[in-house]
């Protein structure tokens, strides 16, 4: 498996979100309270996921070969 900055980045991405999903953290956040209707579980779940969404998207977009047109 190749070791470059981009595997690095994504295991660290990895780690963050197994970390946030984990138990003891989900845990905090499982309380009768809302924020504007939602749950604050389901809220803690989602501002993770579309975190994590964006990190990978910003990785990718990083590592992608640019394409110059000369004209």
């Amino acid at each position: 498996m190749p070791k470059g900055p981009r595997t690095r980045q994504l295991l660290m991405i990895a780690g963050l979100l197994l970390l946030f999903l984990s138990y003891p953290l989900i845990s905090i956040f499982n309380r009768p309270v809302f924020v504007a209707g939602i749950p604050l579980l389901y809220l803690y779940v989602f501002v993770v996921w579309i975190a994590a969404v964006v990190m990978l998207a910003l990785s990718y977009r990083r590592h992608l070969p640019s394409h110059k047109h000369n004209a």
